[in-house]
């Protein structure tokens, strides 16, 4: 069941901050002009040091002008890949940002309604904020977080705000589907278990996004994503 709310103060700040594009062109273009000094050391490995050690004066010319013009060529070809590559991130970003803006314009948020049987408590390894696999009652898997440790540490029953539930609303962005919160309005629930999110998982294995639905069966969650 899904109806919709006015956003609050603070969800509407997450929102705008989800719309400020982390990556900008000047980190595309360092990354560019890091590999472009990266060539040349490599160039100069390949090049530089067995014509030094032939005797070759590279400093004279035709020499100096030669690895002046082969420097710039370096630098033009790698800034003109890290210019494409934002623009390539730009394009895929764009529909995004677009999204954002709606739901900040429409100015509600989209509350979903949701029965829990089942939750497994995960910490994520980086930072050790904690996140839930809910097994709901018609048997979907939903994965919502993340959740900053409390005093209490992570044997904690329920986070603020009643958190895992029985019965429990997810907040979003109607046209983003950012995940603005959750808040339980049933009876807490003990998570069934807890492990650390990715520690043995593939490096190929994409991690669950904040409210995205799992497909794995609850049965193989730890086994999956541990």
């Amino acid at each position: 069941m899904t109806a919709t709310r006015p956003l609050t103060s603070q969800e509407r700040d997450l929102l705008a901050a989800c719309a400020v594009d982390p990556r900008s062109r000047a980190s595309f273009l360092g990354v560019a002009w890091g590999m472009a000094v990266a060539t040349l050391f490599v160039a100069f490995l390949v090049l530089g040091v067995p014509l030094s050690l032939g005797g070759v004066d590279v400093s004279c010319w035709p020499g100096k002008d030669v690895t002046l013009l082969g420097v710039a060529a370096v630098f033009v070809f790698w800034t003109a890949i890290g210019a494409r590559n934002h623009r390539r991130h730009r394009a895929r970003r764009a529909p995004f940002e677009a999204a954002l803006r709606a739901d900040l314009a429409g100015g509600v948020a989209g509350v979903e309604r949701h029965a829990a049987v089942d939750a497994i408590r995960v910490t994520a390894p980086e930072h050790g904020e904690r996140a839930y696999f809910l097994r709901l009652a018609d048997d979907r898997v939903l994965f919502v977080g993340y959740w900053n440790p409390t005093a209490h540490g992570a044997s904690e029953a329920a986070e603020t705000g009643g958190f895992p539930s029985t019965e429990f609303e997810l907040a979003r962005g109607p046209a983003s589907r950012v995940v603005l919160g959750a808040a339980g309005c049933g009876a807490p629930i003990v998570p069934s278990q807890t492990f650390e999110l990715g520690r043995r998982s593939p490096d190929t294995l994409r991690l669950p996004g904040a409210g995205e639905w799992v497909a794995t069966p609850w049965s193989e969650i730890s086994a999956t994503y541990r």
